[in-house]
């Protein structure tokens, strides 16, 4: 008896338990198809459920969402643009997974935009999303449709800093010809800007569009527009600031913000007078010239030590787009990597920009729109006509051209004809004449003992600046001091001797870089 209750008893639990089972499923069915299951509700059998199935067969999807978020002004208010990026795989019924995951279908692209204020917190009790502008809340407010209870929230979206960067006045264009857009603005460019030929306002267009797809370039060229005062190199920067992704001003930010706006928001830096600001002879210019010499290359990072933490570092992602203002040349390693434009004293037929102000907002409310509704641009491939540093400054450009339908042969063959005159220009050089004289030093056989070294004094010699600035003093220390910035500068050991300071020639570094620079130099 006490057998038959317990064998009773196990059967009933076993069948509770699959009925329990059966019920999670046919849920799970239910809400699947999106049908309404509350309480009690009368559950079909499994034949009905499985025949319904067989009946309707529906296509189902999985999705993969990315949500990404951009500051933007609307109605004269920064709010936040939710960028919501849904790609979508259809699943075939009577697929097996086997299948699917050897023959994959492509995925389609669902892109939508949706408007928040900032400052938003959800309860964690009622989840009813509420605003609290600037504190973190407490209590979830009942006027504003919460349960009025004190809760813990989680931030939805925090507060928009307006005086960063210029916020795009954003409006969804229904139907966007980004060709036009190009067009629109080289008609700006020419309006607001005198450049000296006809190619670089096609470039600089290029260039400011392709900002707004930073994420797709291994490395981005540098703007340098070099001219005297009122020449429209200040305007120029400007612009960018305008037009361009993020675009910000060093002259009233720190270095420490400098860095977080590259780490954190991937900003576009816009640099006035640096030929002032990045000096070498000076430790806040030798310091920026750090941060800035290798940030044109993704997934550069510039390092500082942790000062209180003597075990720790802080490391900063500086890659990103850059432009300057100077009157005069700097550092040499910026200008190989730069599109450097000599601005002609001109007038323009605009010399302020707030007389060109809506069309600017209008601009750059459709780069916006072109940086999250059109796809990658094109990837110029392993065998394409330009190498090297060459390609570095101008694929951003060519590839930008290339994906809004742009012919860019003439491009192309500015930049094949920009490296030619590069290399002319290297030979031209005050560098090339340095490492001339060392060359012509290192092979004549008189080198000191002990270390094998070459005298500055030699080299200053050798290229015949003794006779130069022979009876002007100041100006032949000014040129020794040029010589001392160059070893510095490419990081060639020296020390000082009897004879004076001397580059070490047998030192295994200055040799290996010696050699890459006589050969980039073509010594």
């Amino acid at each position: 008896m006490t057998a038959e209750k317990k064998q009773g008893s196990f059967e009933t639990a076993n069948e509770k338990k699959q009925s329990k089972d059966f019920k999670k499923e046919v849920k799970s069915y239910l809400k699947k198809e999106k049908i309404s299951f509350k309480g009690d509700a009368k559950v079909p059998n499994k034949k009905e459920t499985k025949k319904k199935s067989e009946e309707k067969e529906p296509a189902k999807q999985a999705t993969i969402d990315d949500v990404q978020m951009e500051p933007v002004m609307h109605e004269g208010k920064p709010i936040w643009l939710v960028i919501k990026k849904r790609k979508i795989f259809p699943v075939v019924p009577g697929r097996s997974i086997e299948k699917q995951l050897k023959e994959p279908f492509d995925p389609e692209t669902e892109i939508t935009f949706e408007i928040k204020k900032s400052f938003l917190w959800q309860c964690k009790k009622c989840y009813a999303v509420i605003e609290s502008n600037p504190e973190h809340p407490f209590e979830c407010d009942k006027e504003q449709g919460g349960c009025g209870r004190k809760s813990t929230f989680t931030c939805i979206t925090k507060g928009i800093n307006s005086d960063r960067w210029k916020l795009p006045h954003w409006k969804y264009i229904e139907d966007l010809s980004m060709l036009e857009v190009y067009c629109d603005l080289i008609e700006l460019l020419k309006q607001v800007l005198v450049f000296p030929d006809e190619i670089y306002y096609k470039m600089f267009g290029l260039w400011i569009m392709s900002q707004y797809k930073w994420e797709c370039w291994n490395a981005v060229s540098f703007w340098i527009f070099k001219g005297l005062q009122n020449s429209g190199k200040t305007r120029a920067l400007e612009l960018i600031h305008e037009l361009g992704y993020r675009a910000i001003f060093t002259s009233n930010t720190t270095f420490a913000a400098m860095c977080r706006y590259t780490h954190y928001h991937n900003a576009t830096v816009l640099v006035d007078e640096a030929d002032t600001n990045l000096n070498q002879s000076t430790e806040t210019g030798q310091e920026f010239l750090r941060f800035v010499r290798s940030s044109y290359r993704r997934g550069s990072v510039y390092t500082t030590a942790d000062n209180e933490d003597q075990e720790e570092v802080f490391c900063y992602r500086n890659y990103g787009f850059k432009a300057f203002s100077a009157e005069k040349a700097f550092n040499v390693a910026l200008l190989t990597r730069s599109i450097v434009i000599n601005m002609e004293k001109d007038i323009p037929d605009y010399t302020e920009l707030r007389y060109v102000q809506r069309r600017m907002d209008d601009i750059q409310n459709k780069l916006l729109n072109y940086r999250y509704r059109f796809g990658d641009p094109p990837d110029l491939g392993e065998d394409f006509c330009l190498k090297g540093r060459n390609r570095e400054i101008f694929e951003s450009m060519i590839a930008t051209g290339m994906h809004i339908g742009l012919v860019v042969d003439d491009l192309i063959a500015f930049a094949q004809e920009h490296e030619k005159e590069e290399e002319e220009a290297m030979t031209d050089s005050e560098e090339y004449e340095i490492l001339t004289a060392i060359k012509n030093l290192s092979e004549s056989g008189t080198l000191l003992d002990a270390p094998e070294a070459i005298p500055l004094s030699d080299i200053f010699t050798n290229m015949g600046w003794d006779e130069t600035y022979e009876g002007d003093q100041k100006e032949a220390r000014k040129a020794h001091q040029r010589i001392g910035y160059f070893m510095k500068n490419n990081g060639l050991k020296t020390k000082r001797f009897n004879r004076g300071k001397s580059l070490i020639f047998n030192d295994e570094k200055n040799q290996k870089k010696l050699k890459y620079l006589w050969k980039r130099y073509k010594v």
